[in-house]
């Protein structure tokens, strides 16, 4: 199979959604012999912040000298960004190589138990023999969605993460904070530490007795480890103090946003378990590691005069922590917001909508689009101007017209519409 074979048979699964279990998952990597078994993982779940927690972990593993895989969901730019290993992306020939190796494998566990894998589930199999077959050091695995029955649980991990819980995909994972939190823990196994994010008391106390019941370490932390932090306005990066149970940190974190403190403090916590594991890591190490971090379309600053920044805040508790940065991380005369989600997503958005001087709604190039028309309507609750434009692109770029050089112009509510748009907007920007 080519590599345009093989995305055409990764998309032929999109159609199956998602299926919890992991009955077909662990029948096709038996087939394989079980590569996620040569593999020490970083299992990592939670509702926000869990991309910023990976990619800060890789990047101190990779810095330490080690191998590191990662694994994400959604991509961003390009399909191949959820695979990599030290930053770069799995090749195409080598994701055309291993889907001609796993095709048959899933075919013949689709005929046995009669049900197909889903397209995370294809892509999922895909990792583990990737990073098997190119021998990584560690992989760092983010869940695609909760934790208990999600396609990467199969793994035993050496250290399980969870960050952020908040209220999203409550149609799969339940209606409140206890039931979230459930489904979160299940990634927790017997006698392997887990590194948890402060949690609401609710989420907490499912997750310290899943901890307690698994005989696994708890590595819990409060907001208040984060004893000062200095932000520079329209500046890429803030500087951070964070004291642990064993340490104090002076920190240049290359991620800006209130929220990105405390993914930072959940980074060197996470680096501290995997100290107490064995792996050298020291402070040095972690210092110049976090000042290079790259998470992109999350409060990324993609031009200047005026300032245009993405963001893929996408459920409440994102949109909170975007309203703050906004606030504090920004400097601007006037807010022109161009903003497009999707209807299964009911996010509170006056705070963000009050504070722009205009308002473009588009929509995103998928089914589960809300309408730019529709988004307009609900904008227009909020007593703001609003223009509507379908194409996001069109969009933005009125926007950026409109705005002066001391205006900024913010372009969020969907990671899928950051997507769609970053790589074409970011050339178009160059030549105005």
């Amino acid at each position: 199979m080519n590599y345009f074979e093989s995305m055409d048979f990764i998309k032929s699964k999109y159609k199956f959604g998602s299926n919890y279990g992991l009955k077909r998952m662990k029948a096709v990597l038996l087939k394989l012999s079980n590569p996620e078994k040569n593999l020490k993982v970083i299992h990592i779940a939670g509702t926000n912040g869990k991309g910023s927690a990976a990619s800060g972990t890789v990047k101190v593993l990779e810095e330490a000298g080690f191998r590191v895989g990662l694994y994400i969901s959604p991509f961003i730019d390009v399909f191949e960004e959820r695979i990599s290993i030290n930053g770069e992306n799995i090749s195409k020939e080598d994701l055309a190589t291993l889907i001609s190796k796993i095709k048959k494998p899933i075919e013949e566990v689709e005929e046995d138990l009669g049900e197909p894998l889903t397209e995370f589930e294809v892509i999922t199999v895909l990792m583990f023999l990737y990073f098997s077959e190119k021998e990584v050091d560690y992989a760092v695995i983010e869940t695609g969605l909760g934790g208990r029955f999600d396609a990467t649980n199969v793994v035993m991990p050496i250290l399980s993460a969870i960050t952020s819980i908040s209220l999203d995909h409550m149609e799969i994972l339940g209606d409140n904070l206890a039931k979230i939190a459930f489904e979160k823990a299940g990634i927790i196994k017997q006698n392997v530490p887990v590194v948890l994010f402060p949690q609401d008391l609710e989420a907490y106390n499912v997750i310290k007795d899943c901890a307690k019941e698994r005989k696994s370490k708890l590595y819990y932390f409060e907001k208040d480890c984060v004893k000062s932090s200095k932000q520079y306005k329209n500046k890429p990066y803030q500087d951070i103090i964070i004291e642990t149970n064993i340490d104090i940190y002076n920190v240049r974190f290359s991620l800006i946003g209130e929220h990105q403190k405390y993914n930072c403090a959940m980074i060197i916590h996470i680096c501290e378990a995997l100290m107490d594991l064995g792996i050298n890591l020291t402070k040095d190490i972690i210092y110049r590691a976090l000042s290079k971090v790259v998470w992109i379309g999350r409060l990324e600053i993609i031009h200047e005069n005026p300032l245009v920044v993405l963001d893929g805040a996408h459920n409440d508790d994102g949109m909170r922590n975007l309203v703050k940065s906004i606030d504090e991380y920004f400097s601007y005369d006037k807010l022109f917001l161009v903003f497009g989600m999707l209807k299964d997503k009911n996010i509170e958005v006056k705070d963000v909508l009050s504070r722009a001087h205009k308002v473009y709604t588009t929509e995103i190039n998928i089914q589960r689009t809300l309408k730019a028309d529709e988004l307009y309507q609900k904008c227009r609750e909020v007593k703001v101007l609003v223009n509507c434009e379908t194409d996001p692109i069109v969009a933005i770029l009125h926007a950026v017209r409109d705005a002066n050089k001391e205006d900024m112009v913010l372009v969020c509510g969907s990671l899928y519409l950051i997507g769609e748009v970053r790589r074409e907007i970011m050339k178009k920007l160059k030549e105005l």
